[in-house]
């Protein structure tokens, strides 16, 4: 798939839900919801890279050329 927002960011589910913990994280302004917020971008970048390790290794150079035209795995100009 190399339309619509993945040509953009290779990783949109996980781009929802990061933005949805740093949102609810703003939103109630409270250490925990940051803390957690944190932690699932943590655990989430763990999860795309043995992802990304995976589709590489089923799919080669195809994925790798994805990855080079795609830079951005969540969000684009950030991470």
């Amino acid at each position: 798939m190399t339309e619509g927002v993945y040509a953009h960011v290779r990783h949109p589910h996980y781009s929802s839900i990061i933005l949805m913990v740093l949102g609810a994280a703003l939103l109630l302004q409270s250490l925990p919801a940051l803390l957690f917020a944190i932690l699932n971008v943590a655990i989430l970048y763990q999860a795309a890279k043995e992802e990304e390790e995976h589709l590489l290794e089923t799919h080669g150079a195809a994925y790798e050329e994805y990855m080079k035209k795609v830079r951005w795995r969540f969000i684009p100009w950030v991470i």
